[in-house]
């Protein structure tokens, strides 16, 4: 089950990079970190529901753990997953909001073309579907299992 993916290597947009980068920039200001990331389009729904302040808290514990990890080197796939996507054989559940990034959708219909994948959106969620949409979340995984 993949809900939503990142794809080594996918072609993201200037747009989407330029979000990621003004993260990094804003730290080691947490407060500042979460603002900046909250602030994207892909967390709408979830800021204005009650879980706004689980994301929060969330965000602040991942934030902090990164700060203390000692430093180290990212190691991609050679080639990246991007490129090796046709090569996905087992049966795989991609679920996804609707209420997405652009980069995010476009992931989807790159799986969509790439992949024999079932793929689901769900109506109204946007990237934290986990925690805005955990019944139909469950009920999709669920009925995907049970196949």
């Amino acid at each position: 089950m993949l809900a939503p993916p990142a794809l080594t290597g996918f072609p993201y947009s200037d747009q989407f990079i330029e979000y990621m980068n003004s993260i990094t920039a804003a730290a080691p200001d947490i407060d500042q970190m979460i603002e900046v990331s909250q602030s994207a389009p892909l967390y709408r729904v979830v800021q204005a529901s009650p879980q706004r302040e689980l994301t929060e808290k969330m965000l602040r514990h991942h934030i902090q753990r990164t700060f203390n990890w000692p430093s180290f080197e990212l190691i991609w796939p050679e080639p990246p997953a991007f490129e090796r996507l046709a090569e996905l054989k087992p049966d795989t559940l991609f679920l996804i909001g609707t209420e997405e990034s652009a980069d995010n959708l476009r992931v989807k219909e790159y799986f969509r073309e790439c992949t024999n994948a079932q793929i689901i959106s769900i109506s109204g969620a946007d990237h934290m579907l986990t925690l805005t949409h955990p019944h139909k979340l469950y009920q999709q995984m669920t009925k995907f299992m049970e196949r």
